[in-house]
């Protein structure tokens, strides 16, 4: 039997970051599309220590603190250089 993707079968419990109180805790199918990324690149980047996010480890589960979300969203906005 196939297993279902993840990011496509989380519920949605908020369209944007901003709707969600930054104290919150999520879990990877929540925090991943909130930021636009797939649940396996969080995982990923966890396991790799490549990704810069916090996270809570609460005995086999992972969470995510809303606002860790937004400071990293945040952070890895690029400014467009002025060229003249």
């Amino acid at each position: 039997m196939r297993r279902k993707n993840p990011t496509t079968t989380a519920p949605v419990i908020a369209k944007s970051l901003s709707e969600l109180h930054p104290e919150a805790m999520v879990p990877p199918t929540i925090a991943g599309p909130l930021l636009g990324i797939a649940t396996t690149h969080l995982e990923a980047g966890r396991l790799r220590h490549t990704l810069k996010l916090p996270f809570y480890r609460i005995g086999n589960s992972v969470r995510y603190k809303v606002g860790d979300l937004i400071a990293f969203r945040d952070k890895c906005r690029v400014e467009p250089s002025d060229t003249k």
